[in-house]
């Protein structure tokens, strides 16, 4: 854990995958990578790195209610989709974001 964590240093969170199913996020940052750090959140604990890219929660209002996922932050404002992966962790602040897992928005489509 870094004491001196930067204002981009975030929760670090595990990426959960349906086993068997394969690639489906059409070769997004959760095909690659074991952890994501969420960012934004008030935490800023541990840092981003190439093993654990930073990401960012996203929350939409809908007509029929709110949905949440998290967005790899290298995406910028490109339109991505749900790739089939989840992140978690039981750590008491990122359960205090979502108590379910979160869906993570990696897939392009170009």
């Amino acid at each position: 854990m870094n004491k001196t964590a930067s204002k981009n240093a975030g929760l670090l969170a595990t990426v959960y995958r349906a086993a068997g199913l394969g690639d489906c996020t059409n070769g997004g940052i959760t095909s690659r990578v074991d952890q994501v750090v969420i960012v934004g959140e008030g935490s800023e604990i541990f840092e981003p790195s190439d093993d654990a890219p930073a990401v960012v929660i996203v929350r939409k209002s809908y007509r029929f209610g709110d949905y949440m996922f998290a967005k790899p932050v290298a995406l910028g404002d490109r339109q991505s989709m749900f790739g089939g992966n989840y992140i978690t962790c039981s750590d008491s602040r990122v359960r205090a974001i979502n108590k379910y897992p979160i869906p993570v928005h990696d897939r392009i489509e170009d």
